[in-house]
């Protein structure tokens, strides 16, 4: 019994021992033990992690085309001329237009951008002093365009943008490309004006028709990164077309869908441009996504109306 005793004692006296030394341990092994909070990560998490800028960008200081756009008048309205010169010149020289012009290039301003029924209601007004009548043909993004049964584009809003100051209510008709012209000032659709911007030389073209101001410039400019030097010993537009003309296929140039620059680059014979084919050409509907693409070396350079580029280039910059 007293054999049995002393071996049980010692069994005890075992287990006692072990329990004692685990309550030493780290009771969770999955948490490391606390050193005075010198192993945690010390960053302040209102830190900001500052990115590197993006590179500046530039605009090429040479025109590649010389194309004024302005705005064909019934013929009959010679005080209505005079009244939409005054507009388009206080619209171009003060920013107006450029600042409608550069919502159309970039996606961010998707939402600004103005949207018109073609569907006329009981409130729109019948009276000739009331409204202005503008003729259209919406089938070309991004100057004039349908989304579903509206009008939007360039055109479309200054379009709005001079009835507003003539104190009138605009009320556009659409018609096919044909009609646009000779739509004014003759039944049954006796536009007072048509908004498409046409080249002046077109206009001329017509009798029904007075050619107001230029009021928009599609005259082509090159947007590369400030560090490009490609340009910098030109002297003339010739020079700048003469290394146009020598690039290859290692240089990308981007060009903006469905506007002026498009017809530059691809070519186009009724405007007599060759086009760009002997470089890597590619198209953007979002002019400020190819300058970002100029910023990364995603693209070399840009070709893009003249209106629009300083601001998105400011932009870009800032």
């Amino acid at each position: 019994m007293r054999k049995f005793t002393v071996v049980f004692l010692l069994i005890l006296s075992v287990v006692l021992f072990c329990g004692c030394n685990a309550t030493t341990a780290n009771p969770n092994p999955a948490t490391p033990p606390d050193n005075g909070g010198n192993s945690q990560d010390q960053t302040d998490p209102g830190d900001e992690v500052i990115k590197p800028a993006l590179p500046k960008v530039k605009i090429v200081n040479f025109d590649l085309t010389d194309l004024p756009f302005a705005i064909g008048v019934d013929v009959r309205k010679p005080e209505l001329l005079k009244d939409i010169n005054s507009v388009l010149e206080t619209a171009t020289s003060n920013g107006d237009f450029a600042a409608i012009a550069e919502r159309y290039y970039d996606s961010s301003f998707e939402n600004d951008r103005c949207l018109v029924s073609t569907n006329e209601t009981s409130s729109t007004p019948r009276s000739a002093d009331e409204q202005i009548v503008i003729s259209v043909n919406a089938q070309s993004q991004p100057y004039e365009y349908a989304i579903n049964t509206d009008l939007t584009g360039i055109d479309i809003e200054i379009a709005i943008y001079i009835a507003d100051k003539l104190g009138k209510v605009p009320v556009f008709k659409n018609d096919v490309f044909d009609n646009v012209i000779p739509n004014i000032g003759t039944s049954p659709i006796n536009a007072d004006f048509c908004i498409m911007a046409f080249p002046t030389f077109i206009y001329e073209m017509y009798d029904n028709v007075s050619v107001t101001v230029p009021f928009y410039f599609a005259n082509q400019v090159i947007i590369v990164r400030e560090d490009n030097r490609t340009f910098d010993n030109c002297k003339s537009v010739k020079d700048v077309e003469r290394i146009l003309s020598r690039l290859n296929k290692k240089t990308k140039i981007g060009y903006t869908a469905k506007s002026m620059s498009e017809y530059f680059v691809l070519g186009n014979d009724g405007y007599g441009y060759d086009g760009l084919n002997n470089a890597t050409v590619e198209g953007y509907k979002d002019a400020a996504a190819a300058i970002r693409d100029i910023q990364d070396g995603n693209l070399d350079m840009l070709i893009i109306d003249k209106t629009p580029a300083s601001a998105m280039v400011s932009r870009a910059n800032s």
